[in-house]
């Protein structure tokens, strides 16, 4: 399996993908921590980064099936240990033989959660047992696909010819936010200044998602092939 071949390819590329979503999450700490003070936890890091792979999966799902890549000049490999979780091909074979929107979407998932796993493993400790973070890790997967279907759900609705689906789209996408990234923290019967902070950042989190999602729609096929989905906004500046 050569250096350029589609499967090596999809596992080096996606897994900058990976590293530049770390990055842009790290970039902005002060807005997620700090003004949102969203809690220091695992759980926490799991949906901050999920977000951002959830913002990527609709621009990777829309690949063609081939696309011509350009040549790499700088070797980069990437070592991947697909999750148990994570319906993976079986080997490169399979691989070679599946479209560019699978093989994409696949390794970029791969990624992700080995990412998710071994920040699992220094919560938990070197010595947790292995059914305890397949356990876990189990539940992340679980969350992973009930985070998805809401999603898609939401971008169905922007994309519906019913004027009063459409309408409510934006709505939806906040709730959603709310519920997956702030556990649904606030919001109560009497509002009053942390709330309406709240529905302020809320909003911000909605139009850095559609900013996202525009921006990535506006970059060429064969550089997303390549990796180069360009960098991600600060929150703040959607």
């Amino acid at each position: 399996m050569g250096y350029n071949s589609k499967a090596s390819t999809a596992i080096r590329e996606t897994g900058r993908m990976v590293r530049s979503v770390v990055e842009a999450v790290e970039d902005d700490k002060v807005f997620w921590y700090e003004e949102c003070r969203l809690p220091a936890t695992y759980q926490t890091f799991f949906q901050l980064h999920l977000l951002y792979i959830l913002i990527l999966l609709p621009r990777l799902r829309v690949l063609p099936a081939t696309e011509q890549l350009p040549p790499h000049s700088i070797p980069e490999p990437v070592s991947v240990s697909p999750p148990q979780n994570i319906d993976t091909p079986s080997s490169s074979t399979s691989i070679l033989t599946k479209p560019d929107y699978e093989v994409y979407v696949t390794e970029l998932l791969n990624h992700f959660f080995e990412m998710a796993e071994s920040q699992m493993r220094v919560v938990l400790g070197k010595g947790e047992r292995e059914r305890v973070v397949r356990k876990y890790m189990d539940e992340m997967g679980t969350q992973w696909k009930g985070a998805g279907v809401g999603l898609d759900y939401v971008m169905g609705l922007s994309m519906s010819q019913v004027a009063e689906e459409k309408a409510k789209a934006d709505e939806e996408l906040a709730s959603w936010v709310w519920r997956n990234l702030f556990q649904g923290k606030g919001l109560g019967k009497d509002v009053g200044m942390e709330d309406a902070k709240l529905a302020e950042q809320l909003e911000q989190v909605v139009r850095f998602i559609r900013k996202e999602m525009a921006r990535l729609d506006q970059v060429h096929d064969a550089d997303v092939c390549a990796g180069n989905i360009g960098k991600w906004s600060m929150v703040k500046e959607a």
